[in-house]
């Protein structure tokens, strides 16, 4: 089977997160949880977002720019 890649969309706690790892597993790619991402770690979690320019950075570091991933949002 074909790899690609694949973007998991849903609301907090509809459990994206799990079915993008799941995917990642069978696949055998990458899996990255944009929320590791998006926000800044703080001590009032998903308040703080990171800047684009470092989300880009953190997540260009993360993904092959060519073949398979999955990620989650």
């Amino acid at each position: 089977m074909r790899r690609g890649r694949l973007h998991v969309l849903g609301a907090g706690g509809a459990g994206t997160t799990t079915l993008a790892r799941a995917v990642a597993d069978h696949w055998s790619v990458a899996h990255a949880d944009a929320d590791d991402y998006f926000w800044e770690l703080s001590h009032r979690p998903y308040v703080e977002k990171r800047p684009v320019e470092d989300r880009v950075a953190l997540m260009t570091a993360v993904l092959p720019g060519r073949g398979a991933w999955d990620v989650d949002a």
